[in-house]
């Protein structure tokens, strides 16, 4: 007795013929009908979902094809298993964990390649934060939280730089911290906070605005005449009691506010 079916397309294989059902995205056409069902890539980074069509491209290899759901996110071409973290709030990679390096450390804020400011600027910003106990500051709103620096507490950003920072009476403490790379702040208002060694100010070469009046400091930083582009400088109701001879050298300086305080030495 003769029976007649379709072709078969593999007569080698008993699993593929004309009655079986397709095997999703396994790359053969096993139901012999020139179809075969991929996963949909529309990122094209080789990694689909487990959205499916029909395509003559029997091996899923190809634009808009794979042979694997196992993307996360199939609208991003940096996101899909096994891919490189790039510290960018995403999870690259699709596993449990966002922005880990290779080291296992998670990325810090400062370390995301969509910030706002350049690293080193963000990183003096946290250096000020960690050293003037940020945690215990009167508004700390989005500091070290958000890639928008624009948005922190304080903080104005002009151009992609830190131009102005504002942090008065913010029950500021202890230090500004020995690294302050913000070449491009203008504006420093710390007045009103309790003492802080500023000692650090002198890496403020672009500063043009000093406010620290109300900090109960007892002498100007040695180190402020390498301000040369302060041109205002307000230190009232402290407890100053010596002018250093570097105020003398600084050539812009034309607004001077050294009221209440307890001058009795010009150095």
């Amino acid at each position: 007795e003769m029976t007649l079916t379709w072709a078969d397309c593999n007569d080698t294989v008993f699993a593929i013929n004309p009655g079986v059902t397709d095997i999703v995205a396994n790359g053969i056409d096993d139901n012999c009908d020139g179809l075969e069902m991929c996963y949909r890539d529309s990122d094209n980074d080789t990694y689909g979902t487990t959205t499916t069509t029909w395509t003559t491209i029997t091996t899923c290899i190809g634009s808009g094809l794979s042979l694997y759901d196992t993307d996360c996110n199939d609208a991003v071409t940096t996101t899909y298993p096994w891919a490189p973290e790039l510290c960018d709030g995403i999870n690259n990679d699709c596993d449990l964990i966002t922005d880990e390096k290779p080291d296992g450390s998670i990325c810090t804020i400062c370390e995301r390649i969509d910030l706002t400011i350049p690293q080193s600027e963000c990183e003096s910003l946290r250096s000020i934060f960690t050293w003037s106990n940020g945690s215990g500051w009167n508004n700390n709103n989005n500091w070290l939280q958000s890639i928008d620096v624009d948005s922190w507490y304080g903080v104005w950003v002009l151009s992609g730089r830190v131009d102005s920072l504002t942090l008065s009476n913010n029950n500021l403490v202890w230090s500004l911290g020995t690294w302050l790379r913000l070449p491009r702040l203008a504006t420093l208002d710390i007045s009103n906070n309790q003492w802080m060694n500023i000692s650090s100010v002198w890496q403020l070469t672009w500063l043009s605005v000093l406010y620290i009046s109300d900090m109960n400091l007892s002498a100007l930083p040695s180190s402020i005449g390498s301000l040369q582009t302060l041109d205002v400088l307000y230190a009232q109701n402290n407890s100053i009691t010596e002018i250093v001879n570097t105020v003398s050298q600084l050539n812009d300086l034309n607004i001077v506010d050294l009221s209440n305080n307890n001058i009795t030495t010009l150095g």
